[in-house]
């Protein structure tokens, strides 16, 4: 009777989730994302966030780049260079406008982000930049070229 008894408690014990804090609501624990991780998907979401993320920082950069080189056919216009988020030499319409401090900004932001930037090789810089009539994003104007 004793073997018995002992086998059927072995057995139950064995059965039951002798757990602290088994994470669901009903035992008074918890049942946050925090407490058990992060799900496959939800490891997915925050990678494609990540992914959409550079693209916009991409996006911002190309934005503050246009923005920086609309030129308005002044003597001292395009004359002044930055380095783009590769190192590449850009010609802006004028060196410490707002414009040229928000592309330099979003470079930075770009390059701090940790983002691949997919540099290939600089193409020699030209000696000078004009400005000249072009049509972007925002409508028939003029900008830097190149």
């Amino acid at each position: 009777m004793r073997l018995g008894l002992t086998v059927a408690l072995l057995c139950t014990s064995c059965a039951l989730d002798w757990t602290v804090g088994s994470g669901h609501a009903e035992d008074g624990g918890t049942d946050s994302v925090a407490d058990r991780g992060p799900s496959d998907s939800e490891t997915r979401d925050v990678a494609s966030s990540d992914a959409r993320s550079c693209s916009q920082l991409e996006a911002d950069v190309d934005s503050a780049k246009l923005a920086a080189k609309q030129c308005s056919s002044m003597p001292d216009d395009c004359m002044s260079k930055v380095e783009d988020q590769c190192g590449c030499v850009v010609f802006v319409a004028q060196p410490s406008n707002a414009a040229t401090t928000a592309y330099v900004m979003a470079i930075q932001t770009l390059q701090d982000s940790g983002c691949a930037l997919g540099c290939a090789t600089c193409p020699a810089p030209p000696a000078e930049s004009f400005c000249l009539p072009s049509s972007g994003d925002s409508g028939l104007g003029t900008a830097c070229d190149p």
